[in-house]
């Protein structure tokens, strides 16, 4: 029996000579989790200005976009999904 075709997954690598922080990894798990920038603020102590500029940076090291945003809820793209 044959079998079926494996997905193809897109490898998201950080550009040469990135080192990525903790607080980014951080506040992009908690992101993930709760769907809300202003909620994973809230669980790290910090602003939600910061979760934000956490986030833009590790997008830019990346070069992929991680969330799909809107006005009320947040969701992963297939970068942050992959990621």
């Amino acid at each position: 029996m044959p079998r079926p075709p494996r997905p193809e997954y897109r490898e998201v690598r950080p550009n040469k000579g990135v080192a990525m922080e903790i607080g980014e990894l951080q506040a992009f798990i908690l992101v993930a989790q709760r769907h809300s920038f202003r909620r994973a603020a809230e669980a790290l102590f910090v602003t939600q200005p910061t979760v934000t500029t956490r986030i833009q940076a590790l997008e830019r090291e990346l070069g992929e976009r991680l969330f799909d945003r809107s006005t009320r809820v947040v969701h992963l793209t297939e970068a942050g999904k992959l990621f």
